[in-house]
């Protein structure tokens, strides 16, 4: 089971047509994780995964099975042996179900079907990787090959299973080469060819939408205690979307990325104050759900006056685990209004938003270029901050991203004033610790690592729309058809010493979320890539991580471009759960000119990050 020491349950020996029975007593243990190893020979392994709960009694080992492995299992795997914590690995097993259908050894209905299918490359990458195995398996190949190709630090691997194991763990390397080696036995189609566009790395980006494709604009995703993913939505989505009106709708997904039953939650009555979500989601230490109510509505939109549309702007909203609502919801005729609200709280517009160990909620106020606490998650006793600079000029200004250092200080990035500001508990500032400037250049999101080093994502373009009336165009025209990064566009680290540094490789092009992994590596979502290209998520090495021994942090780790997919369009938010799976989300469409720019997908980079423990209170630890 997770948590526990392997046991072997049984063996058998195939059948000459490959088929063979393992009697065994099932662990008792919900969450216990199956996998089987087919030891064809001793340079060929194949494997599959599935949680013992699964109900699943036959199975089929292939090519395609040891791909989903490798990947889904990338954080807990190592040579023949599977073993890790709850909920990362049963979760893990379960995601590992949208790339193989376990029974028949086929590609999953997932990966066939829309939002992936043809729409994107995602299952071509799949059975190019299974054709990476084929050639060997086959015996057109006597592997020499693929484990030279796969070969990580000169090190070459031993059989297949391991061979892939590196390749899911090490996606950028040789990937042309292995692409090459695949075509010669394309066994398994669609599969990537000569005439493809070349893949920048070896990663398997799956896209996940609602059931009622009522996605439009996910802002963040935000994981529970079990790896429920937990996502705010910007706009109602219709059928002929000629305008935008902000949804009141809170959705859920599972581990696997199936919806959960329920979701979305919200609606006419039972929305506990919900309206046009921004980019602030967080979940607190008793698994309840916050999301900053920052307005997104479009003029259009049935909106009584300017006074209905301040109150709705003017708060946060609470849910349990089970979707129901804590804080208030507006009825469908107003007032009264919603959400937690106070005029001590002097909530207005508000983006990032973030949970202490203590329980405290911390909302970055973009309309009012304030911060708000809420102690204990109570709006009793809120507060609500305006700190200023020695000559009394504000040092908030247009503020949107929130994260929490393990000193439980606050930090908080102000895009207009490019100022990164740090509160104290009791709401101060020590002035001498406010970065401002270069290389702080529009910085929207903001993360804290294990050790208390502050990362920022430095847009460089973006200029939130916080309603003040001034400069509310979000991109220039030239920023939003770039085709080359855009200039001042950084990942910038805040060292405890104060120190500061600033990093563009990797992927960055133009940052607008950022999330920490379990190694204290850095992961930049980007709200465009170039015009005629492809968006990617940007990876770097984080200060003192085990994944850079050899290099200094900041150094990319990603390729030049970043992680790509064409399943990305405009991101906002990225997010890594128990499991080691980069979630991300298409905020926008790649074309900004339209009445309803919201894009509708969340897209899964499988096992390609080392675990986070959920749900993310301030800086991330290890599961």
């Amino acid at each position: 089971m997770a948590g526990a020491p392997v046991v072997e349950l049984g063996s058998a020996l195939s059948r000459p047509n490959g088929t063979f029975r393992i009697t065994y007593q099932p662990p008792v243990e919900d969450n216990a994780v199956l996998y089987l190893i087919a030891d064809v020979s001793p340079e060929i392994k194949l494997a599959t995964v599935l949680q013992a709960r699964s109900g699943i009694r036959n199975v089929v080992i292939n090519e395609r099975s040891t791909v989903a492995t490798a990947f889904a299992m990338a954080q807990f795997i190592d040579g023949d042996v599977i073993s890790g914590s709850d909920p990362g690995l049963p979760n893990a097993a379960a995601m590992a179900k949208n790339l193989v259908d376990i029974v028949n050894g086929r590609a999953s209905t997932v990966l066939k079907n829309s939002p992936n299918g043809t729409e994107t490359s995602a299952w071509a990458d799949f059975n190019t990787l299974a054709n990476m195995l084929a050639r060997c398996v086959n015996g057109l190949s006597d592997c020499a090959a693929l484990f030279a190709l796969s070969a990580v630090d000169n090190v070459q691997p031993t059989n297949t299973l391991q061979a892939m194991q590196n390749i899911a763990h090490y996606p950028a390397n040789n990937v042309a080469e292995l692409l090459a080696y695949a075509q010669v036995y394309p066994l398994y189609q669609p599969s990537l060819t000569s005439q493809d566009r070349s893949p920048d790395a070896w990663t398997l980006a799956i896209r996940f939408v609602d059931r009622r494709n009522g996605l439009d604009g996910p802002g963040l995703i935000a994981f529970d205690s079990a790896g429920n993913a937990w996502v705010n939505n910007n706009y109602i989505n219709t059928p002929n979307p000629r305008w935008v009106c902000g949804d009141n709708h809170l959705f859920a997904f599972g581990p696997d990325g199936a919806e959960l039953p329920g979701s979305p939650f919200g609606g006419r009555r039972l929305n506990g104050g919900l309206f046009g979500a921004g980019f602030g989601i967080t979940v607190d230490r008793n698994n309840d759900i916050w999301v900053g109510n920052f307005g997104f509505t479009g003029k259009q939109c049935i909106i009584n006056d300017t006074e209905e549309l301040i109150n709705l702007e003017s708060s946060v909203s609470q849910f349990n685990v089970a979707g129901q609502p804590i804080s208030p919801s507006t009825p469908p005729q107003t007032p009264p209004y919603g959400g937690w609200r106070s005029d001590d709280a002097n909530i207005l517009k508000p983006q990032g938003i973030m949970s202490d160990s203590n329980g405290d909620i911390w909302t970055a106020n973009c309309g009012n270029s304030t911060v708000t606490k809420l102690p204990g998650g109570s709006i009793d006793g809120a507060t609500n901050y305006a700190p200023v600079d020695g000559n009394g000029d504000p040092l908030l200004v247009r503020p949107f991203g929130v994260t929490i250092g393990p000193d439980h200080r606050v930090w908080v990035a102000s895009n207009n004033n490019a100022a990164i500001v740090p509160f104290n508990q009791d709401g101060s500032v020590d002035l001498n610790d406010v970065v401002m400037d270069e290389p702080i250049n529009r910085p929207m999101g903001v993360a804290s690592d294990a050790n208390g080093n502050i990362w920022v994502a430095n847009s460089g373009a973006v200029r939130p729309p916080c309603g003040t009336g001034e400069n509310d165009n979000m991109l220039s025209d030239d920023d939003a058809v770039a085709e080359s990064p855009i200039d001042g566009a950084s990942a910038a680290v805040i060292l405890p010493n104060g120190d500061v540094h600033a990093f563009t490789g990797g992927g960055i092009f133009m940052p607008w979320g950022i999330a920490i992994d379990g190694n204290n590596d850095v992961w930049v979502a980007n709200f465009a890539g170039p015009h005629s290209g492809l968006v990617g998520l940007a990876h770097l090495c984080g200060v003192d991580s085990p994944s850079c021994p050899g290099g200094a942090f900041g150094d990319p780790l990603a390729p030049e471009k970043g992680y790509t997919s064409d399943g990305l369009q405009r991101v906002t938010g990225v997010s890594i759960d128990p499991s080691g799976n980069v979630w991300a989300v298409n905020n926008w469409l790649r074309d900004i000119n339209l009445d309803n720019p919201g894009g509708h997908q969340i897209v899964v980079f499988v096992g390609l990050a080392a675990p986070v423990k959920t749900p993310l209170i301030g800086s991330p630890r290890q599961p």
